[in-house]
C-alpha cells in the first residue's frame, strides 16, 4: 500500500498484508485526528522522503515484521508504535511541537525527536519505550522534573539530548548513558534505574547530573576522556560508586560533587 494524501476529520485506518509506503513527497500525508497504521512487513523506509508523513494529534502505528518510519508535522502523541522483527527499528520525527510518548517498542533501536519542541511523557510509569537502544533528540527539554514525568525506558543503551531543557528519565533495569546531555542555563539531567547497574560514558549539563542505580553501582566505561560534566553532580547508589583498577574510577569535571554508595 503506497500512500499519497488520505484525509479525515476524526480517524484513518490503514491495515496492509505487506509494506505501507509513502510516495517519496513530504506535502502528501496522512491528515486526521488520529492514525492506526497496520502492515505485515514495514512501513515506510529509511531512504530520503521515505516516511510516512501524518498531520494528527495521536499516532498508532505496527510493523508486524519491518521498521517503522514516520514524519510529523506538529504536536503528536505516540500511543503505541512497534516495530517486530530482529533488527527492526521506530524512527518518528516531528517538526514542531512537543511529542508524548506512550508506548514505543523496537527489537534494535527507537529513535524519537522533537525536532523544535520537547519529548514528554504521558505520566503512567508502565508505558515506556523498550528497544536495545534509544536515541532521543528534543529542541527543548525530555521529560519533566515531577512524579512520573520522567521518560520511562527499558533499553541496554541511551542517547539523550536536550538542546534547551532538562534530561528527566527512569529505567526499569541496567543501561549505559553513552551521550546524555542537557544544554541550556540551568538545566539538569536526572537518570533513575530501578534495578541493575548504571555504566556512564558521557553525561553533560550546564547546572547538575544527578544519577540514581537504586540497587546497583555507577560504574565508568574505563575511558578517562569520557566524563560527567557539570556545575554540580549528586551519585547515589544501593552498591558501589566506580570501581579498583585502572580507569575504573568515575571521571567528573564538576564544580561540587556529592555521592553515596
Amino acid at each position: 500500500m503506497t500512500v499519497v494524501s488520505v484525509t479525515a476529520p476524526d480517524q484513518v485506518n490503514l491495515v496492509s498484508g505487506g509494506a505501507i509506503l509513502d510516495d517519496g513527497v513530504d506535502a502528501n500525508r496522512i491528515t486526521a485526528s488520529g492514525a492506526t497504521l497496520s502492515a505485515g512487513t514495514g512501513i515506510g523506509t529509511g531512504a530520503a522522503n521515505g516516511e510516512v508523513d501524518t498531520a494528527v494529534a495521536t499516532l498508532t502505528a505496527s510493523g508486524s515484521n519491518g521498521s517503522v518510519f514516520l514524519g510529523e508535522v506538529d504536536a503528536v502523541t505516540l500511543s503505541s508504535i512497534t516495530a517486530a522483527g530482529a533488527g527492526n527499528d521506530v524512527t518518528v520525527t516531528n517538526a514542531a511541537g512537543d511529542m508524548t510518548v506512550v508506548s514505543v517498542s523496537a527489537p534494535d533501536a527507537a529513535v524519537l525527536t522533537a525536532t523544535t519542541g520537547a519529548v514528554l511523557d504521558d505520566a503512567a510509569n508502565a508505558t515506556r519505550i523498550v528497544a536495545g537502544t534509544a536515541p532521543i533528540n528534543a529542541g527543548l527539554g525530555i521529560g519533566a522534573a515531577g512524579a512520573n514525568n520522567e521518560i520511562d525506558t527499558t533499553v541496554v543503551t541511551l542517547f539523550a539530548v536536550a538542546a534547551a531543557g532538562s534530561v528527566n528519565v527512569g529505567e526499569t533495569d541496567g543501561i549505559t548513558l553513552q551521550n546524555v546531555s542537557a544544554a541550556g542555563a540551568g538545566n539538569d539531567v536526572t537518570v533513575i534505574n530501578a534495578a541493575g547497574n548504571m555504566t556512564l560514558v558521557s553525561v553533560t549539563a550546564t547546572d547538575q547530573v544527578n544519577l540514581t542505580a537504586s540497587v546497583g553501582s555507577i560504574l565508568d566505561d574505563d575511558v578517562n576522556g569520557t566524563v560527567i560534566s557539570a556545575a554540580g553532580t549528586t551519585l547515589t547508589a544501593g552498591a558501589a560508586i566506580g570501581a579498583t583498577g585502572a580507569n575504573s574510577q568515575l571521571d567528573t569535571t564538576v564544580a561540587t560533587l556529592t555521592a553515596n554508595a
